[in-house]
């Protein structure tokens, strides 16, 4: 096991200990899929901006935990909260992540 392995091992276990639970979610695919439109194009590792037809532009990596959010969304896992399934909810959270990644990703906050 990986120290990411080990990690999620270690997080589990102590939330289960105060009666949580971590939900996992699959990360397939969220660098190569453009958070705004959901096309997929691949790409190098080395890339670490997204640009995409559409006119997103993004680091990669804030792109991908845009995605992931948008899997947990819409998982099954959240069936209980109908509120958090509404696709204007999805699409405020998007347009919130879009709107402050120059803020997020600039040096002066690296």
């Amino acid at each position: 096991t990986g120290s990411l392995g080990r990690f999620v091992e270690f997080l589990t276990y102590k939330a289960r200990k105060m009666g949580k639970r971590v939900i996992r979610i699959d990360e397939s695919y969220t660098t190569q899929t453009c958070a705004k439109c959901g096309k997929r194009v691949t790409r190098e590792l080395s890339e670490r901006d997204i640009s995409c037809d559409c006119g997103h532009r993004m680091d990669r990596d804030l792109n991908s935990a845009i995605n992931i959010m948008g899997k947990f969304l819409t998982s099954d896992e959240l069936s209980h909260q109908p509120s958090l399934k509404e696709e204007s909810f999805l699409q405020k959270w998007k347009g919130f992540a879009t709107i402050h990644s120059p803020k997020i990703c600039s040096p002066a906050n690296a």
